[in-house]
C-alpha cells in the first residue's frame, strides 16, 4: 500500500467540511492541517478527532510540512493560493473554477509540471458514474443538442458570478461528453447586486449545440441534462439518486417526399423508457482517490482531466466576454493542441 500522503485543507466553510469527513476517511490521506479565516468554522464536526493544526493564516498553512493541499476557498483566491503551494512545493487540489482566467491558468499548470507536481480542479462531475455512463453511450450516437438547467436558490456568491459558479460545471461536462466549442455567447442579469445571478448560455461544436441556464435565485433545486441525439433521447437528473439516468427511445427522422426535391415528412418514433442501473458512488470522494493515485504515480500535467478543466476555464472566460458585450458571438481556440485522452 501507498503512504498516506499528509494534508493542509485550507478552507472549511461551504464545500470544505465534505472535503474534512473524505480526508479522515481515506487510507491515502492524512490530515495535519486545517485553515479558515474564519475561526468559528473549527468547531466543525470531525475535526477535533483530526488532531490537526489550526491556522487561519492560509500562508502558514501552505508552508507548513505537508505533502499536499486541498483548496475549499473563495474562487478569487485560488490564482495566488495554488502558486504559493506550487511554488512551496505541493501536490494542489482546487476547487472549481480552477483560475478565473485562461492565462492564470495555464501559468499554473506549467509551475505544477516543472516542478513534477500534481495539480488537480475539482470537476467533480468528471467523477459522477452516471455521466461516465453516459459518455459511453455517447461514443456510438450522434449527439445533437444537450440542454442543462443548474438552478437552484442559493448559496449566493459576492466574488464570482453565476457563470464561474454554477456554469463551469456544464463547460466541463459538455467538453467531456462531446467536444470543445467553436463559439460561445451568453446573456445574464444581475439581480441583487453587480454580479450576474442569471444566466443563458450557448455553445456551438462542429455538430451540436448545448443551452445552459443557471441561476441561484429559483425556486427548485435542477440539476438537469437532456441530450438529444439520432438514435435516441438521455435525461440526467443529478438530484435523482436513484434513477439518475433515464434512456427514452424516441425521437424524429426526416424522409424526404418522392417526387419532391426539397419536401420532408417527419417520423416520430415513440418507444420505451429505460432506466440502466448505475451504481452509485459518491463522485466527490472518487475525485479524492483520483487525486492520490495521480500523486503515487506522478501523472503531472497533462493528463485529460487538466485539459478538460483548462477548456472550462477558456469557456467560462469568452462566454463572461460575451455577456459584458449584450450576447455577441466570441470565437475559441482549442487551448488544449492534444486530444483529451480517452478514458
Amino acid at each position: 500500500m501507498a503512504s498516506s500522503n499528509s494534508v493542509a485543507l485550507v478552507g472549511v466553510g461551504y464545500w470544505g467540511p465534505n472535503y474534512l469527513r473524505l480526508v479522515t476517511e481515506s487510507e491515502s490521506f492524512t490530515l495535519k492541517v486545517v485553515c479558515d479565516k474564519d475561526p468559528t468554522r473549527f468547531g466543525i464536526k470531525g475535526l477535533k478527532k483530526s488532531n490537526a493544526k489550526l491556522f487561519i493564516d492560509p500562508l502558514l498553512a501552505i508552508s507548513s510540512d505537508v505533502d499536499c493541499v486541498i483548496l475549499s476557498t473563495p474562487a478569487t483566491t485560488h490564482y495566488e493560493l495554488c502558486k504559493l503551494a506550487l511554488e512551496a512545493g505541493k501536490h494542489v487540489l482546487v476547487e472549481k473554477p480552477l483560475t478565473l482566467s485562461l492565462t492564470q491558468a495555464k501559468e499554473l499548470f506549467e509551475i505544477a509540471k516543472q516542478n513534477h507536481l500534481v495539480l488537480m480542479a475539482g470537476q467533480v462531475y468528471l467523477y459522477n458514474n452516471a455521466i461516465r455512463f453516459i459518455r459511453e453511450r455517447l461514443k456510438s450516437r450522434r449527439v445533437l443538442h444537450l440542454a442543462h438547467t443548474r438552478t437552484g436558490l442559493g448559496p449566493i456568491r459576492n466574488d464570482v458570478n453565476a457563470v464561474w459558479d454554477l456554469a463551469i460545471h456544464d463547460f466541463a461536462i459538455t467538453t467531456y461528453l462531446t467536444q470543445f466549442p467553436e463559439r460561445v455567447w451568453g446573456v445574464g442579469e444581475a439581480l441583487l447586486g453587480e454580479l450576474e445571478d442569471t444566466a443563458l448560455c450557448f455553445l456551438k461544436m462542429s455538430s451540436s449545440i448545448a443551452s445552459i441556464r443557471v441561476s441561484w435565485l429559483d425556486p427548485l433545486k435542477r440539476r438537469e441534462i437532456s441530450i438529444v441525439t439520432q438514435e435516441e433521447m438521455i435525461i440526467f437528473d443529478d438530484t435523482n439518486t436513484q434513477e439518475p439516468v433515464k434512456i427514452y427511445e424516441r425521437g424524429a427522422q426526416a424522409q424526404k417526399l418522392e417526387g419532391s426535391q426539397a419536401a420532408f415528412k417527419f417520423l416520430i418514433k415513440n418507444g420505451p423508457v429505460i432506466s440502466p442501473f448505475i451504481p452509485y458512488e459518491e463522485p466527490l470522494a472518487l475525485q479524492l482517490e483520483r487525486f492520490a493515485q495521480r500523486i503515487e504515480a506522478c501523472e503531472t500535467p497533462y493528463t485529460w482531466e487538466d485539459e478538460v478543466a483548462l477548456r472550462a476555464v477558456a469557456i467560462a472566460e469568452a462566454v463572461n466576454m460575451s455577456i459584458k458585450k449584450g450576447g455577441q458571438e466570441v470565437k475559441l481556440i482549442d487551448p488544449i493542441s492534444l486530444k483529451v485522452e480517452s478514458l
